[in-house]
């Protein structure tokens, strides 16, 4: 049985939506311009706008502008003026609209992938790269980073601080130079031969000494400042003898290296107007190098006559000021009557030499004598006498000989006539 439908008054209608009104029916012009602003979604979401109107009036229409009876649309299309529009005609295009706020999932969101690597595509490029929308695959620009990326054109730059106007490769060409000229300040220098010793190149880090160096130090030229501190290192054979501007401190024996290994170390002082050595060390008394020795016994096997090397030691160069201390054990057996000489040679000088002339005569000898070195070619130690045609020293205990380079030193027995008689050298060993 149909629903009866009471009659209403006359209603007004409104050709928008705004202002709001509780009086006015809208227009179904109005209705239909609002409804095609709404996205489509799944599901009739603004039915339920509707829904009082739909109960109290029994699903039929509004009464139009002439009261009951009076008329209306039940569609929206066409749109009109001046009648409002049917309760089924707004349910029917509130149907399938979606409502004013709402939260969807990516893949609920049609075509959202390939939207979005559009998007990202023509931003790679505007910047250089490319983008293949079909292979869905991007391409970074040249210089665009990655672990791969070369530093094409690179070179050291200058030492400057890095602006903000640098490229990647002219920051890294600037920082390379700041490091080497760091590197450079405080790095060890070299002195190979005579040279002028300053502030720029010496001062403030260690200076190793390669050869014979008579070096200068002026104070005027040196640009050191107050403080400045001097390091030398003697590393090779030669020794570094400091002259110029210089004083020595209490207790420092003289402005040359001490040998190998030994160090030289001195401060600028302004009010002194002079560099003040104030160390002058070396180790082990002279040339700060471990001793060298052979222990094994050695049993002469040669002929006749004939000299027999039976140990060589590596002697490092000597400087003025150095000593070497030479030490050896020999041991002669009775099996004959004949001479046995011994020999320690340095280089090609005889520094020690021995005769057992006795016959028959069994013994051990120890020897063991120092050298001390005035310079490189003027060297001090005990006096030997030259028998059966040997080289002769001189009684005076001052040997010539030039000891600047690294040498050997040789122990050589000869056997004289036969080899009827033992001879060994038990051990030898020289200390620096």
């Amino acid at each position: 049985m149909a629903t009866s439908i009471p009659s209403l008054p006359a209603t007004a209608v409104q050709d928008a939506l705004t202002p709001t009104s509780a009086t006015t029916a809208p227009s179904t012009r109005a209705t239909k311009e609002a409804l095609d602003l709404k996205a489509d979604a799944s599901g009739a979401t603004g039915a339920a706008i509707v829904s009082k109107i739909d109960i109290e009036l029994g699903g039929n229409a509004w009464r139009g502008a002439g009261g009951p009876g009076g008329g209306s649309q039940d569609s929206l299309s066409p749109g009109s003026a001046t009648v409002p529009p049917s309760v089924d005609a707004v349910v029917a295009g509130l149907a399938g609209k979606a409502a004013s706020s709402h939260a969807h999932t990516a893949s609920a969101i049609t075509d959202f992938t390939e939207a979005s690597q559009d998007v990202v595509g023509a931003m790679v490029a505007a910047a250089g790269g490319s983008y293949d929308d079909g292979a869905g695959t991007i391409s970074l620009p040249s210089g665009g980073g990655g672990a791969d990326t070369l530093l094409t054109g690179y070179t050291i730059g200058a030492n400057a601080a890095v602006g903000a106007g640098d490229t990647i490769v002219q920051a890294f060409g600037k920082v390379q130079a700041q490091i080497n000229a760091k590197a450079d300040a405080n790095g060890a220098a070299t002195i190979s031969g005579n040279v002028a010793i300053t502030a720029a190149a010496h001062a403030n880090r260690t200076t190793n000494v390669s050869a014979v160096s008579a070096s200068t130090f002026t104070a005027a030229t040196a640009g050191a400042a107050d403080g400045a501190i001097f390091s030398f290192v003697q590393v090779g054979a030669g020794a570094l003898t400091i002259t110029g501007d210089v004083q020595l401190s209490p207790g420092v024996a003289s402005a040359t290296t001490n040998g190998q290994g030994s160090v030289l170390d001195g401060i600028y002082v302004a009010s002194l107007n002079k560099l003040l050595l104030t160390n002058r060390t070396a180790a082990s008394g002279g040339g700060g190098t471990a001793p060298v020795q052979d222990l094994a016994l050695k049993t002469a096997s040669g002929a006749a006559d004939a000299d027999e090397t039976l140990a060589t030691l590596s002697i490092p160069a000597r400087a003025a000021g150095d000593r070497t201390r030479i030490i050896a054990f020999f041991n002669i057996g009775n099996g004959g009557v004949n001479n046995v000489d011994f020999k320690i040679v340095w280089g090609a000088e005889i520094v020690d030499f021995l005769q057992f002339a006795t016959p028959s005569q069994h013994m051990t000898v120890a020897v063991d004598f120092t050298v001390l070195h005035r310079s490189t070619t003027e060297h001090i130690t005990k006096p030997w006498v030259a028998r059966l045609n040997e080289r002769v020293n001189g009684s005076s205990g001052v040997m010539t000989m030039n000891t600047s380079a690294a040498t050997n030193l040789s122990f050589v027995v000869q056997r004289k006539v036969d080899t009827n008689r033992t001879a060994q050298l038990l051990g030898c060993r020289a200390e620096f």
